[in-house]
């Protein structure tokens, strides 16, 4: 991989890659003709977050797309879910701005990184210190609502 090792896929690759396939379910209109889907997307949305109003332009700017999809491609990914795989707070926060706190899940790449799911936890924990009730549902409550789980 030309002396980058695993850097440039696992780092740049897996992000990007679950960002196209989240893109193309999108525009392909799925979620318009299937309401009510849901999709937990890795990486805390890969670059999503950061391009779903590039998405937008682009969109508004194509009659065929618009004639495919109904609305701006932004409005479909902030009603996705997301893992909090991003490892930054700024990452978390994006994620958290896109999908609202309800729609943050913990994640973790153990054992794949040399980060064990308590540093992950740390750096989701210290995202979010400031609100005890976003740290309280990226930490397990999302997880009971998306995968519908009974609470004792």
């Amino acid at each position: 991989l030309g002396g980058f090792g695993t850097v440039l896929p696992l780092g740049i690759g897996f992000p990007v890659e679950t960002s196209i396939a989240v893109a193309r379910f999108i525009l392909s209109a799925v979620p318009q003709r299937h309401p009510g889907i849901r999709m937990l997307v890795a990486h805390a949305g890969g670059v999503l977050p950061y391009l779903a109003a590039r998405l937008d332009v682009c969109w508004r700017g194509d009659e065929e797309a618009q004639k495919r999809l109904a609305r701006p491609p932004s409005e479909a990914i902030a009603e996705l879910w997301m893992d909090s795989v991003i490892y930054h707070r700024r990452g978390l926060n994006t994620a958290v701005e896109m999908v609202g706190p309800d729609r943050l899940l913990f994640g973790t790449d153990h054992p794949f990184f040399k980060d064990s799911p308590d540093d992950i936890f740390a750096t989701v924990a210290g995202a979010f210190s400031h609100d005890q009730l976003i740290s309280e549902a990226v930490s397990g409550k999302n997880a009971i609502s998306f995968f519908n789980l009974p609470v004792h």
